[in-house]
């Protein structure tokens, strides 16, 4: 269980796994030299360090093999509108777009803006 802070406890030690998990229930697998956060639906939230070595994993109490995969989250599809000179905003970023290649049938139309 993820605190309100966004910190979870392992190992006697806290780790902070971010604020937007506060109050949720996350599992966390450690693979190798990684530790990944899982939510309910078994999506996998975030990849980092693993504070546990492996040759002190079999003194955790409550731990298990790890049985299923998990799944990723999948890619992220994104739109943007390009202005009229030719750039988009990411991330609050102006970012050119002039030197794209386009399809000539998209130069000038309103897909190209989009």
């Amino acid at each position: 269980m993820v605190n309100g802070c966004g910190l979870t406890c392992l190992a006697g030690a806290q780790f902070n796994v971010g604020a937007q998990l506060a109050g949720q229930r996350i599992t966390l697998r450690l693979d190798g030299p990684l530790m990944t956060l899982i939510d309910a639906t078994g999506t996998q939230l975030r990849t980092m360090p693993c504070p546990v070595p492996p040759a002190d994993r079999h003194r955790l109490r409550g731990a298990r093999s790890a049985l299923i995969p998990t799944r990723p989250a999948g890619p992220v599809t994104i739109a943007r509108r390009v202005s009229g000179r030719g750039s988009i905003m990411v991330a609050k970023q102006t970012m050119s777009c002039k030197g794209a290649k386009l399809p000539r049938a998209w130069k000038g139309s309103s897909e190209a803006r989009r």
